[in-house]
């Protein structure tokens, strides 16, 4: 059998269960055969997060128990196109085959990953949800607050207090949510407290809703609430659906500041593919003067969908305009 010359591969002839998990831009799963595509360099990285592609990888040995997985969470870099840089991951694969047996399982799996300049340890909000993400995917139940996160979120007379609940409790429910559940929590939406409205919105960053209700109502609390705008925002436009797109135009009549300019970029990349929306953003980025510019232009360039788009739009922006004054600024190569 020929030595692997990819994760992929490895998992494969060692005859390891693998999921994998977006765990930058977004999280949430990937396909493995975009993961597959990526290794083999035929592809670039379908959600960059800083000239990266960060990944959690669910193993377990064929045959064992879904609760004996383990989690590999891994940063991969990219090169200008977004594409993978293969030497880390090399290294990698060349230390897994020195240390590992023909069908590692357990703590065996977890050597690789001491001292490893690849590996990371998530921040406990994306941490929570790919926790209930995984578990959904594997078949296993929830937390054991799930009951009480959905009974608070639904507005239901014996729910517990707040205080009772935590980020993985609320993780697990807004993943298994269904459609009549989003509908409900709609209605909620207005007199949720900050706090728990927080969390909510943290989470629906990474799991967009597509209920028209709890998108107007998102809007509508953003526009009541000073305080609580911005995480409004952020849950609101990573919503793939026509009235989130809208809120963004919204924003861009209005000269937009450097905070929502940011959740633009960073929640509402999407909308982006539209001719006349990524023109008015470059636009609107490229006159706030605080605002970095070229960092931005270079995030959104490495997301496949974008690249094209963006560099046309720098290439036909108007003389005179914002846009081309940061580009003739630009230091000459």
């Amino acid at each position: 059998m020929p030595s692997p010359s990819t994760l992929s591969d490895f998992f494969d002839q060692a005859r390891l269960s693998a999921q994998v998990f977006h765990l930058g831009r977004r999280v949430q799963p990937c396909d493995a055969g975009h993961f597959r595509a990526f290794e083999e360099e035929r592809t670039a990285w379908e959600l960059p997060l800083r000239a990266t592609a960060r990944v959690a990888i669910i193993l377990h040995a064929e045959g064992t128990p879904a609760r004996q997985a383990v989690v590999w969470c891994l940063a991969f870099a990219l090169d200008e196109l977004g594409q993978l840089q293969p030497a880390p991951r090399d290294a990698f694969l060349r230390r897994l085959l020195e240390r590992q047996g023909e069908r590692p399982s357990g703590e065996a799996l977890l050597d690789p990953l001491k001292d490893n300049p690849l590996a990371f340890a998530p921040e406990p909000l994306p941490l929570a949800l790919l926790h209930a993400q995984a578990f959904k995917a594997l078949g296993l139940p929830p937390s054991g607050k799930f009951a009480e996160a959905r009974a608070y979120y639904s507005g239901e007379p014996d729910a517990h207090d707040w205080a009772t609940l935590d980020y993985q409790s609320v993780a697990d429910w807004c993943v298994r949510m269904d459609a009549a559940q989003a509908r409900r929590l709609a209605e909620r939406i207005d007199a949720l407290p900050a706090e728990p409205l927080t969390a909510l919105c943290r989470m629906l960053e990474h799991l967009p809703s597509e209920e028209p209700g709890l998108i107007e109502a998102l809007r509508i609390r953003a526009e009541r609430d000073p305080t609580l705008r911005e995480a409004c925002l952020r849950a609101l436009l990573a919503s793939p659906i026509d009235a989130a797109a809208t809120q963004l135009e919204r924003l861009l009549d209005h000269r937009p500041g450097i905070e929502e300019l940011a959740i633009i970029s960073a929640r509402g990349w999407h909308h982006l593919e539209h001719e006349q929306r990524l023109a008015r953003y470059l636009e609107a980025i490229a006159q706030e003067p605080a605002f970095d510019f070229t960092s931005c232009v270079r995030d959104l360039a490495q997301l496949p969908r974008l690249r094209l788009p963006v560099i046309m739009a720098l290439r036909t922006a108007a003389d005179g305009s914002a846009v081309q004054r940061r580009l003739n600024e630009l230091p000459r190569r």
